[in-house]
């Protein structure tokens, strides 16, 4: 009886923990882009503005992104996702539905984000060791078709 009760403790005690994987994170917070620092190949897609609010959702993470495209475009999408491959949601944005993070570790995520089933782009995102930045490093294929490059930073606010 005693071996049964505390295995449902541990269990209990594991499944509220769960939530505390993404919390911990050194992503959750609110980030600002950096043009100055950030590059972009030719043809890539690229910012005028952007501001990401990155909070914990149960062993995920869910990040809203608002800004302005190098057009002038307002941005606007939330993207909500696990940490361990499954795919989640991106809603909001028309060239983009799914969104895949995987924990490298402590202070990277790798990411694959998808429109109908085809890769759009893959990340690798990586918060610095002293927390006050968020490097994206980018491939992937514009809504024209053209392959390209980018270095997005984000700097904590």
């Amino acid at each position: 009886m005693f071996i049964q009760e505390f295995c449902k403790a541990a269990v209990a005690v594991c499944l509220l923990a769960l939530p505390l994987v993404a919390s911990d994170s050194p992503f959750v917070g609110n980030w600002k882009f950096n043009p100055a620092k950030s590059k972009f190949s030719a043809g890539a897609p690229s910012l005028k503005s952007a501001t990401v609010r990155v909070e914990a959702e149960g062993n995920g993470l869910k990040s809203t992104v608002e800004g302005v495209d190098a057009d002038g475009n307002p941005i606007k999408y939330v993207a909500q996702s696990s940490l361990d491959g499954t795919p989640g949601t991106i809603t909001g944005s028309p060239n983009m539905d799914t969104t895949e993070l995987k924990k490298v570790d402590d202070h990277t995520l790798s990411a694959v984000v998808k429109k109908a089933g085809k890769v759009v782009y893959t990340d690798k995102r990586v918060v610095s060791k002293d927390g006050k930045s968020l490097t994206v490093t980018r491939t992937g294929t514009s809504p024209a078709g053209q392959k390209y490059t980018a270095t997005l930073v984000m700097d904590r606010q």
